[in-house]
């Protein structure tokens, strides 16, 4: 088991939770470390722009 940090907007977090929660998304220059997951990986959901 993996731990990955997993970033998201408030734009990108209103999109994720009114989906199944069962996929993300990840730029292009991330392919590498996103190709690695697997089931089972726990992702670390961070929200940013947000200063509270």
């Amino acid at each position: 088991m993996a731990y990955y940090l997993d970033l998201f907007s408030p734009l990108t977090y209103k999109a994720f939770l009114n989906s199944s929660r069962d996929i993300t998304g990840f730029r292009p220059k991330q392919k590498n470390a996103a190709s690695k997951l697997k089931p089972g990986d726990i992702l670390i959901c961070y929200l940013t722009k947000v200063s509270r």
